[in-house]
């Protein structure tokens, strides 16, 4: 069972006949002359386990508590116990850390080595699992090439075909031609006009011959008749300026004008303008005579014809610019822009693609769609994406299993380094297993250290409740063993060591540590005198820090 600290006995003053050797109760450290050292660390130890000389006391704290060293039982350990460190009993406990360092890294060595084991193997799989991908990425490369010399090769076979004339645009050019051309609906059309000049010459006849049958009308019908009949003289003037360009509102606009000039001559009791003037000139009204009426009929008869040759003429016209207002739409739609003057040759003009560029279109999609890219809508505005997008080619592309690898082959030198490490300081420690090796390494003697003082804390050594009296086991060691030793049980703050020492190297190095360092000289001391009094505290050579 492991020893309580609160009952540690800690070692605070030694005490002879000649005066007072200060210890502190924690780190400390003793300068002897050579041939006193053992003897000096003897008489240091015996005062608190026992059996204690005669002249010698001491003062022991116990859970705080300060106690006379002859208060305690003696002695406290059994007669075989050892109760000083020297160099034997760290050996011992150097040859105890070495056994179980070395099944440590036994075990350490299986580990690390089935972890290489692992390691390698998942390398050996990665590196198998890169290999397909770049097999398959130089495969995907390879398609993607081939697919690139296809795309390349049908846009130069695209741009090899010419645009063509449009056979629509040319159908409607020669329908234009044949429509601006057509001599029958030309000559029908002014034989109406014609027939038209003709019906008005005739109403006109008609109306002067009326006009001498008839006389007198009232004021206010003849400004009404007037003003109507001036209405349908100007309709008449304007048509006969515009022509041929007289158009369909033209003659629309005379006929309403002669429908208006009839209701008005017929409310006031005339059958035409013609009988209108007639009593305007004759003072005459309705009931004249017969060759009044006959010249009212011939008038009528006038009128009709010329209202039938203006409806016939009206109707050609209209016809003809709606067949031309449809081809010119028509042309419009074909060239997306108003044809020119000349609509012919403007639609002659229109050239469209090649009919072979829909087969060459359906090639260069279906090449694409081969090489994994969406053609779209337009697949040559695609081809030329995919060509300006595609990387140069790699002899061993990258692929995804790479990362792993690296990842991998760095995780096989750790272990590597792991099991080199471990068989390194394995045999190391086989190698000083043996023998005081520990005095010679920092690293061993850390080892032999911790593993003596995990003894005392387990009440292996001392019972693990007195202090660490060290006999000279670290009288000259070399300098980075020393300051090794010195670190490890200057950290110890549960365990008491007391370090007697006739080094001064060892001495002051304790002291650097932070031990409470004092002096004991024994020159020609008698065997009855265990400690010289003039080399305590409060002595003339002074002592402690």
């Amino acid at each position: 069972m492991q020893p309580d600290d609160s009952t540690r006995l800690r070692l605070v003053e030694v005490r002879a006949a000649g005066g007072v050797l200060h210890v502190g109760g924690g780190f400390a450290a003793v300068l002897t002359a050579p041939a006193a050292r053992s003897a000096v660390a003897r008489r240091i130890a015996t005062t608190v386990v026992g059996p204690r000389p005669a002249d010698l006391d001491g003062t022991v704290e116990i859970a705080g508590r300060l106690v006379s060293a002859r208060s305690l039982p003696s002695p406290l350990l059994p007669p075989s116990a050892p109760s000083l460190v020297g160099r034997e009993l760290i050996r011992s406990h150097w040859s105890r850390a070495c056994t179980r360092r070395l099944a440590a890294l036994e075990c350490e060595h299986s580990e690390r080595a089935r972890a290489l084991e692992r390691a390698e193997q998942a390398l050996a799989a990665a590196r198998r699992r890169a290999e397909r991908e770049r097999a398959a990425a130089r495969e995907r490369l390879e398609r993607e090439a081939e697919a690139r010399e296809e795309v390349r090769r049908l846009l130069g076979a695209l741009d090899d075909l010419a645009p063509v004339p449009s056979p629509e645009a040319s159908l409607l050019a020669e329908e234009w031609e044949r429509h601006v051309g057509d001599r029958d609906a030309l000559d029908a059309l002014r034989a109406a006009e014609q027939e038209v000049e003709a019906a008005r010459v005739r109403v006109r006849t008609a109306r002067i011959a009326l006009a001498v049958t008839t006389r007198g009308v009232a004021p206010d019908v003849r400004r009404a008749v007037e003003a109507l009949h001036r209405a349908v003289v100007e309709a008449e003037a304007n048509i006969d300026r515009l022509g041929r360009r007289a158009g369909t509102h033209a003659h629309a606009r005379l006929a309403s004008a002669l429908r208006d000039e009839r209701a008005a001559l017929a409310a006031a009791g005339f059958d035409s303008y013609a009988s209108y003037l007639v009593s305007v000139v004759r003072g005459h009204g309705p009931g004249d005579p017969p060759e009044r009426t006959q010249a009212l009929l011939e008038l009528a008869a006038a009128e009709a014809a010329l209202e039938g040759a203006l409806a016939e003429a009206v109707a050609r016209r209209e016809a003809r610019q709606a067949r031309t207002a449809e081809l010119r739409a028509r042309a419009t739609r074909l060239l997306g822009r108003v044809p020119a003057e000349d609509v012919a040759a403007d639609l002659r003009a229109l050239r469209v693609e090649h009919p072979d560029a829909v087969v060459v279109r359906d090639a260069l999609a279906t090449a694409l769609a081969g090489a994994g890219v969406d053609p779209g809508d337009d697949p040559v505005v695609a081809a030329a994406d995919f060509l300006a997008n595609a990387g140069p080619s790699a002899a061993t592309p990258a692929t995804g299993a790479d990362a792993e690898v690296d990842a991998l082959r760095r995780e096989v030198d750790v272990c590597e380094s792991a099991v080199e490490r471990v068989a390194s300081e394995r045999a190391r420690l086989l190698a000083a297993h043996a023998g005081d090796a520990w005095s010679r390494d920092p690293d061993h003697a850390v080892l032999a250290l911790t593993e003596l003082l995990a003894a005392y804390r387990r009440g292996d050594v001392l019972g693990g409740r007195l202090p660490l009296v060290v006999d000279g086991a670290f009288d000259a060691l070399p300098e980075p063993v020393l300051r090794a030793v010195m670190e490890v049980i200057a950290a110890a703050r549960d365990v008491q060591p007391v370090v007697v020492t006739d080094d001064a190297a060892v001495f002051a190095l304790a002291g650097s540590a932070g031990a409470q360092t004092s002096r004991w000289w024994e020159p020609r001391i008698p065997p009855e005198r265990v400690v010289h009094g003039t080399d305590f505290a409060g002595a003339a050579g002074g002592h402690g820090r």
